[in-house]
């Protein structure tokens, strides 16, 4: 299944990795939070769980040179991977229409 954005968001996973290591939020608030988010700029908040589907990873992945690019500390930086699997875990969290 093809993506309905065609625009990748490593970006959208970066930040909100870093949210929640900043201690901005905690992954509970978060999670109260994101889908409100989603809510109030009018977006099904139901997409998040399209991130489990076998193309998302590959989709977005290519765009995390675009973050590289403009961290101010690229030595910081943990794999896309990494960021992606804690978004994943926190969307296996939230209370989304199509989560298990």
């Amino acid at each position: 299944m093809a993506p309905r954005s065609k625009r990748a968001r490593a970006r959208d996973v970066f930040d909100i990795c870093g949210a929640i290591d900043s201690g901005l939020v905690d992954r509970v608030n978060l999670a109260a939070i994101v889908p409100e988010v989603f809510r109030a700029k009018r977006v099904d908040p139901g997409l998040l769980v399209r991130l489990r589907e076998d193309f998302a990873r590959s989709f977005h992945a290519p765009d995390f040179r675009s973050v590289e690019l403009t961290v101010r500390d690229p030595a910081t930086l943990r794999s896309f991977d990494e960021y992606y699997d804690r978004v994943l875990d926190l969307v296996s969290r939230l209370e989304i229409p199509g989560n298990p």
